[in-house]
């Protein structure tokens, strides 16, 4: 047995999607074992995205791949093509984005239930999302 955080974010909150996430996971065979909605403190964010320079490199370099795999111009978008400075903007926009309302945090247990999780999930660029996932559809 294996047990998976999962949250939902702001967004999905705001728009009624808490059930309709909740259901999917149960619908999976998956079993909610915890759940809080809280909006989390800065620090408690801060925590979730380690923010090294390591990981700012790491979230550039995938930001980079995800552009080139959707044909979408990232110099345009972002005005770089920097690893470090894509990086960082992606880490500042998360914990301004986890501040925009209230997150449900949850626990998920079953058999390879991280592998199910990142499955039901799909990619998290919707455009990159299989058909079927919850980043697809909502």
């Amino acid at each position: 047995m294996e047990k998976t955080l999962i949250i939902i974010k702001p967004d999905a909150v705001k728009r009624g999607l808490i059930g309709t996430i909740i259901e999917s996971f149960e619908t999976v065979g998956l079993k909610l074992l915890a759940a809080k909605m809280s909006k989390p403190d800065l620090e408690v964010i801060k925590n979730h995205y380690p923010g090294t320079p390591e990981w700012i490199k790491e979230m550039g370099e995938k930001t980079i791949a995800s552009f080139k795999e959707t044909g979408a111009d990232l110099k345009k978008q972002f005005g770089t093509e920097d690893p470090n400075k894509l990086g960082q903007f992606v880490y500042e926009r998360l914990i301004k984005y986890w501040q925009e309302g209230p997150i449900v945090f949850m626990v998920w247990e079953g058999p390879n239930a991280v592998a199910i999780s990142r499955k039901l999930r799909g990619h998290t660029i919707p455009l990159l999302a299989q058909t079927g996932t919850l980043h697809a559809q909502y």
